[in-house]
């Protein structure tokens, strides 16, 4: 009985440190994996001499990625640091209009008929200091569509992809906009999305 007591005191341990061990390991397994984004600019002005085209790529800690669903919409925003770039772009989706599970393919509010689209797409370039060019599905021509490819219901995660194009549309580096003299262009925005929490 002496020689009993002992093993047993030790076999009660290793069953502790084993169920310790595997508290960590679901406590390893609770954590979110981190949100990763890309983004990709063109604005290409074509229309007038002389041709020309400005290219912009962003990954990792250059794009700031958020979502965030309320009672009425759900909305994700990607926005580049003014230390690092110009642009910023944020598609919001009615809450009737977002998918059972969120996946799915919306596609981009635009003239001449915004009713028909299912993003809302407010994207805007910071041409100095807090002076913004800004771009509304509402008021313009857009094409594109935004994507949820994937959805982790456990941690609340969108995945996914967009792209969003204006075709002649206003400069938006011009100091002044008229319908006569400002220069058109084409601007293209390209982006995907892993792992970005949706907060509430």
């Amino acid at each position: 009985m002496k020689k009993l007591l002992p093993l047993s005191f030790l076999f009660l341990l290793t069953l502790l440190f084993t169920a310790c061990d595997s508290d960590s390991d679901r406590e390893a397994e609770e954590v979110a994996p981190a949100a990763v984004a890309t983004m990709r600019s063109v604005i290409a002005y074509a229309y007038n001499e002389p041709q020309s085209a400005e290219f912009s790529e962003y990954s990792g800690m250059s794009v700031i990625s958020h979502a965030s669903l309320d009672t009425e919409r759900l909305v994700a925003s990607f926005i580049i640091p003014s230390h690092i770039g110009r642009d910023a772009i944020a598609f919001s989706i009615n809450k009737p209009q977002v998918a059972a599970g969120y996946v799915g393919t919306y596609a981009l509010k635009s003239l001449p008929d915004p009713a028909t689209g299912a993003v809302d797409v407010r994207y805007s370039y910071r041409k100095d200091g807090n002076t913004y060019s800004v771009y509304l599905s509402s008021s313009s021509t857009m094409e594109g569509h935004f994507t949820i490819t994937a959805y982790d219901a456990k941690h609340k995660l969108i995945s996914g992809n967009y792209e969003m194009k204006m075709r002649r549309a206003f400069d938006p580096k011009a100091s002044e906009v008229s319908l006569e003299n400002t220069r058109r262009c084409d601007i293209t925005i390209q982006g995907t999305f892993t792992n970005v929490k949706i907060t509430q």
